[in-house]
C-alpha cells in the first residue's frame, strides 16, 4: 500500500497530493510502535496486513501537525513530521542515503527536527549540522568526517561503526548513545556528557575531551591515545581493556572507578584525583604523576613500576609488594612505611624521605638515592647492587645482610650504622662518614674508603681483600680477628685503633697515623710504614719482619715480642722508646746505627749478632748534620782509640797503628768513610803522625781527615736515605 493511500484511509480531510520522485513506504513491521501505543493493533484482515488501525488522539496529533506544517504541499515533508513525531521506522529510498546538504540545510534552519530519521551508512562528511535534533536517529556506519555537530540533540542517537574523526561535538550531551565501534579520532568532545551510552571498541585518540564528564559508564575495548582530558571527570566508570597512553589528565577526577588491564602509560596526570578509584588495574609505566594524591589508593597489587612521582602524596600505610621498578620518586615523603619486599630496581628516589621506612628483603638494584633520607631505615636483606647512595643519609639505619656491589656510597653519611653480614663488593664510599658503624662479619672486596671516617667503628671477624683506606680515620676502630690482603692505608689516622689477631702482611702504610695504637699478635711482614707515625703506640707480639720502616716513628713506645728481621730501619726514631725482646735479625749495622735513639732503648742484654761497639760507633759516624761536626767525632773517636791502645802498654807507632787496624771500630769507620784503600792510608799516616808526637793530635787527625771530606760526601750521596741520616 502506499504511503498517500495510507495516510488517506488514516487522515481522513487530510491535504495530501502525491509527488514524483518523493515515494515514501511504510515499513511492514515498525519497530517499538506497539510500545509506544499499546491501543493499536494490526488490523486482521487478511488482504490489508500492512494497514495499521490508530487510536484517534494519534489522528487528531497528526492531523494537527500537517495543517500547521509550512510544507504541507510535499509528501517528504509530511511524511517527516509523521515519522519523527511518531517515531516510525522509515525505510529510505536510496535518495535519502545521498541526502542533498542544500536540502538538509534548509530543514535544519527551518527547525525541522531530524528526530529518528534513518541515515544509515550516509556520507555526511564535512556537513554543517549544527543546531540539528537527531535524537534517536540511527546514523550507524554514517561518514561524519569533519562535520560541524555543535549544539545538535544526540539522545538516543546510534552511531555505530560511525567514523567521526574530527567533528565539532562540544558541550553535546550523550546520554543513550550507541557509540561502539564508532571512529571519534580528534573529535572535538570539550564539555560533552556521556551518561547510559554505549561505549565499547570505540576510539578516542587525540580526541579533545576536556571538561567532560562521564557518568556511572562502561568504557569496554576501548583507545583513548593521546587524549586530553583536563578537568575531565569520571564518575561510577569502569575501564576494561582500555588503551589511555600518552593522554593528559590535568586536575581531572575520578571518583569511585574501576580499571582492569587498562594502560596509562606514559600519561601526564597533574593534581588528578583518585577519590576511592584503585590504579591496581591500570599500568603507569613511563607516567608523569604531579602533586597527586594517592592517600587512598589501595596498595595491593598496585604496580608504579616506570612511574615519575613528583611531590605527590603516597598512599597510606603498608606498600608491602608494591612495584616500583624504574620508577622516579622526587621529593616523595615514604618516612614510616613498609616497603618490605618491594621491587624498586632501577627506581629514582633522589631527595625522598625514607627515614624509619622498612624495606627489609627490597629489590634495590641500580636504584638512584642520591641526597635520601634514610635515617633509621631499615634495609635488612636488601639487595643493593649497583645502587647509588651518595650523600645519602644513613644514620641509624640497618643494612645487616644486605649485599652491596658496586654500590656508590662516596659522602655517604652511615653514621651508627649496622651492615653486619653485608657483601660490599666493588663498593665506592670515598669520603663517607662511618663513624660507629658496625662491620661483624662481613666481606670487603675491591672496595675503596678513602678519606673515610671510621671513627670508633668495629670491624671483626671480617674478610678485606684490596681494599683502600688512604688517608681515612679510624680514631678508636676496633679491628679483631679480620683476614686481610692487599690493603692500603697510606696517610691514614689509626689514632688509638685496637688491632687485635690480624694479619695485615704487605699493608702499605705510608705516612699512616697511628699514635698510641694498640696491636697484639698482628703480622704486618712485608708491610710499608716509611714515615708512619706509632708515637706511643703499644706492639705486643708483633711481627714486622721485612718491612719498610724508613723514618718511621717509634718515639715513646712500647715494643715487646716485637720481631723485625730483614727490615730496613733507616731514619727510624725511638726515642724513649721500650724494647723487650725485640729482634733485629738481619738488619745492617749501618741501618740500625742510623736510628735515633734505638741504642738507646736496647736492653744492656741485646742479643743481636752485631757488636754494641759498632753499633754505637755507626751511629755516631752517620747521625752528625753537618761535616765538621763529623770530622770532630771522627777526631775524636779516633783520640780515644789511640789511647785505650796506649794505655795497653803499646808505646812504639807501629804497635800502636797495628792495634788500631786490627780493632773492629776502625773498620767500621772505615767503612763508613767508604771503605777504600787510600783513604784507610791517609787515616792510618794522621795516626802515625799523632802518636810520633809530631804536632797536635786532634789538629792532626783533623788535617788527615780534610783530605776524606770528599769522599765522604760521595759517599753520604751515593747511598741518600740509606746511609746519609739527617735527624
Amino acid at each position: 500500500m502506499s504511503t498517500v493511500s495510507f495516510l488517506r484511509r488514516s487522515l481522513p480531510g487530510a491535504p495530501l497530493q502525491r509527488l514524483p520522485g518523493e515515494v515514501m513506504e511504510l515499513s511492514p513491521k515498525p519497530p517499538g510502535i506497539a510500545s509506544r501505543f499499546p491501543s493499536m493493533r494490526r488490523a486482521k484482515s487478511p488482504r490489508r496486513r500492512s494497514q495499521l488501525r490508530l487510536p484517534e488522539f494519534v489522528r487528531t496529533y497528526i492531523n494537527n501537525r500537517c495543517r500547521r506544517a509550512s510544507l504541507v504541499g510535499s509528501i517528504a515533508g509530511v511524511w517527516a513530521i509523521l515519522a519523527m513525531d511518531c517515531h516510525f521506522h522509515v525505510k529510505e529510498t536510496s535518495a535519502m542515503k545521498q541526502p542533498d546538504p542544500e536540502k538538509l540545510q534548509r530543514m535544519i534552519s527551518a527547525g525541522h527536527s531530524l528526530c529518528g530519521v534513518d541515515l544509515r551508512g550516509a556520507d555526511l562528511q564535512d556537513f554543517d549540522l549544527r543546531g540539528a535534533n537527531f535524537e534517536s536517529a540511527d546514523l550507524s556506519g554514517a561518514n561524519l568526517s569533519g562535520a560541524d555537530l555543535f549544539e545538535t540533540i544526540l539522545t538516543g542517537v546510534s552511531f555505530r561503526g560511525a567514523c567521526l574523526q574530527r567533528v565539532s561535538l562540544s558541550g553535546a550531551d550523550f546520554e543513550l548513545v550507541d557509540l561502539r565501534d564508532a571512529d571519534l579520532t580528534g573529535a572535538d568532545l570539550r564539555g560533552c556528557c556521556f551518561r547510559k551510552a554505549s561505549i565499547e571498541n570505540t576510539t578516542f585518540d587525540s580526541a579533545k575531551l576536556e571538561r567532560s564528564r562521564f557518568v556511572n559508564q562502561v568504557l569496554k575495548e576501548c583507545s583513548l591515545k593521546g587524549v586530553s582530558l583536563d578537568l575531565a571527570l569520571f564518575e561510577g566508570c569502569s575501564f576494561i581493556d582500555c588503551d589511555l597512553s600518552g593522554s593528559r589528565l590535568v586536575e581531572a577526577s575520578l571518583h569511585r572507578c574501576r580499571a582492569q588491564g587498562s594502560s596509562l602509560r606514559d600519561c601526564r596526570l597533574e593534581r588528578t584525583r583518585f577519590e576511592e578509584a584503585p590504579l591496581n588495574g591500570f599500568d603507569l609505566t613511563g607516567s608523569r604523576l604531579i602533586e597527586c594524591d594517592l592517600s587512598a589508593q589501595e596498595t595491593e597489587g598496585l604496580c608504579l613500576a616506570g612511574v615519575h612521582l613528583l611531590n605527590s602524596i603516597m598512599p597510606a600505610g603498608s606498600l608491602r609488594g608494591v612495584s616500583l621498578g624504574g620508577a622516579f620518586l622526587e621529593g616523595i615523603d615514604l618516612s614510616g612505611r613498609d616497603l618490605e619486599k618491594c621491587d624498586l630496581r632501577g627506581a629514582r628516589l633522589e631527595s625522598c624521605d625514607l627515614s624509619s621506612t622498612v624495606l627489609r628483603g627490597g629489590d634495590l638494584g641500580s636504584v638512584d638515592l642520591r641526597g635520601a633520607r634514610m635515617r633509621e631505615a631499615c634495609l635488612e636483606d636488601c639487595i643493593l647492587d649497583g645502587a647509588d647512595l651518595r650523600g645519602t643519609s644513613l644514620v641509624h639505619a640497618t643494612l645487616a645482610g644486605a649485599s652491596l656491589e658496586g654500590t656508590r656510597l662516596a659522602g655517604a653519611n652511615l653514621f651508627q650504622a649496622n651492615l653486619a653480614r653485608t657483601r660490599l663488593e666493588n663498593v665506592e664510599a670515598d669520603g663517607a662518614n662511618m663513624a660507629r658503624t658496625r662491620f661483624s662479619g662481613c666481606e670487603i672486596i675491591r672496595s675503596s674508603f678513602q678519606d673515610a671516617d671510621l671513627s670508633r667503628a668495629v670491624i671483626e671477624g671480617s674478610t678485606l681483600d684490596e681494599v683502600n683506606f688512604d688517608a681515612a680515620t679510624f680514631d678508636g676502630t676496633v679491628l679483631a680477628e679480620n683476614t686481610y690482603r692487599k690493603i692500603s692505608m697510606r696517610r691514614s689516622i689509626l689514632r688509638g685503633v685496637e688491632l687485635l689477631s690480624g694479619d695485615l702482611s704487605g699493608t702499605d702504610l705510608e705516612r699512616a697515623h697511628l699514635k698510641g695504637v694498640h696491636l697484639q699478635e698482628v703480622s704486618f711482614r712485608g708491610a710499608r710504614l716509611v714515615r708512619a707515625d706509632l708515637h706511643g703506640a703499644s706492639l705486643k707480639e708483633v711481627d714486622l719482619r721485612e718491612c719498610e720502616l724508613m723514618g718511621a716513628r717509634f718515639d715513646q713506645a712500647k715494643l715487646r715480642s716485637v720481631d723485625m728481621s730483614g727490615s730496613t730501619l733507616g731514619e727510624a726514631r725511638f726515642v724513649g722508646a721500650s724494647l723487650v725482646d725485640v729482634t733485629l735479625d738481619g738488619c745492617t749495622a749501618e741501618e740500625i746505627g742510623s736510628c735515633l735513639g734505638l741504642l738507646e732503648a736496647l736492653p744492656e742484654d741485646f742479643g743481636s749478632s752485631i757488636p754494641r761497639c759498632e753499633l754505637m760507633l755507626i751511629e755516631k759516624v752517620i747521625e752528625p748534620r753537618s761535616l765538621a761536626i763529623r770530622l770532630d767525632q771522627i777526631a775524636c773517636l779516633i783520640e780515644e782509640i789511640a789511647a785505650q791502645a796506649l794505655g795497653a802498654g803499646s808505646i812504639s807507632p807501629p804497635c800502636v797503628i797495628s792495634e788500631i787496624r786490627c780493632d773492629d771500630r776502625v773498620r767500621v769507620i772505615l767503612e763508613a768513610a767508604g771503605g777504600s784503600e787510600e783513604m784507610g792510608g791517609l787515616l792510618i799516616s794522621a795516626l802515625s803522625k799523632a802518636i810520633s808526637g809530631d804536632g797536635d793530635f786532634g789538629d792532626s787527625v783533623k788535617d788527615a781527615l780534610s783530605a776524606l771530606c770528599s769522599p765522604i760526601g760521595e759517599f753520604q750521596g751515593e747511598r741518600g736515605a740509606r746511609s746519609r741520616r739527617v735527624v
